[in-house]
Formats: C-alpha cells, sequence, structure tokens
C-alpha cells in the first residue's frame, strides 16, 4: 500500500472507479431527471394559478363587502320607512 499523505484517505477513488457507472444507471438516472423536471413544470404552474386564484378571491371579497355595507343600508332604511308608514297608519 502507498505511503499516506497529509489530507489523503487510505481509498481514493480513482477516475476509472468514477466511469464504471453503467449505461442503465445512467439512463435511469436520466429519466428521474427528466420527471423531476416535469413536476418542477407542474409545481411552478400550480404556483401561478394559486396565485390568480387569490387575487381573484381579495377581489371578489371586496365587491362582497361593497355589496354587504349597500344591503345594510337599505335595509335600515327599509325598516326606517316601515316605521314611519306604521305610525301613518295608526293615525289614519
Amino acid at each position: 500500500m502507498p505511503p499516506k499523505h497529509r489530507g489523503q484517505n487510505a481509498f481514493t477513488p480513482t477516475a476509472s472507479l468514477l466511469t464504471t457507472v453503467s449505461q442503465e444507471t445512467k439512463d435511469d438516472l436520466n429519466k428521474v431527471d427528466g420527471q423531476l423536471h416535469e413536476v418542477l413544470g407542474l409545481t411552478i404552474g400550480m404556483e401561478a394559478k394559486a396565485r390568480a386564484m387569490d387575487e381573484e378571491i381579495i377581489r371578489q371579497n371586496e365587491v362582497l363587502d361593497r355589496i354587504e355595507d349597500k344591503v345594510d343600508e337599505h335595509t335600515d332604511t327599509l325598516q326606517s320607512h316601515n316605521k314611519r308608514i306604521g305610525k301613518l297608519n295608526e293615525k289614519y
């Protein structure tokens, strides 16, 4: 066994060990990489849709708030008119 130098392990991988990965393994890794890339694309698309939905929900909530305010105003007006009509009916 060759002597160890400072900073080296007893076993240092060589280039030949790193190149012995089979073509099948490389193909599998490429397939997984492609699938991960596809998942990333789908995730980005879902995020964009979620953001658009959030913006639309915020916009519709604002519209609903304005409608609720108007309904409250008209309810108060109708109650006031009903009281006045009730008083007029009592007089006549």
